[in-house]
């Protein structure tokens, strides 16, 4: 991620409703649209994914209740390649 910001929310809300408020304060703040946003793989579940207008992804080293959004401009690295050394090994 290139710019992000760490969202704190424990309400009960749905997590669609969460992303909104986070997306909405991110865009006050830096100016531009959030393209995704990284929670606890215990927030995720595939309803909200459906629903919502940013990338959700899943990371272990996100705590629960937290929301780490923001703006990822190059892709993931997909992995090993044929030399064993994944896209982002090469990249250094």
């Amino acid at each position: 991620m290139d710019t992000g910001l760490l969202w704190f929310d424990n309400s009960a809300q749905p997590l669609t409703d969460k992303v909104a408020a986070a997306a909405a304060h991110y865009e006050r703040r830096f100016g531009e649209s959030p393209n995704v946003c990284y929670m606890h793989p215990e927030m995720l579940d595939k309803a909200s994914a459906k629903q919502c207008a940013l990338q959700l992804r899943t990371a272990t080293h996100v705590l629960q209740h937290h929301l780490w959004i923001g703006i990822e401009s190059r892709p993931r690295a997909a992995g090993p390649v044929a030399n064993g050394k994944s896209a982002r090994s090469r990249a250094k």
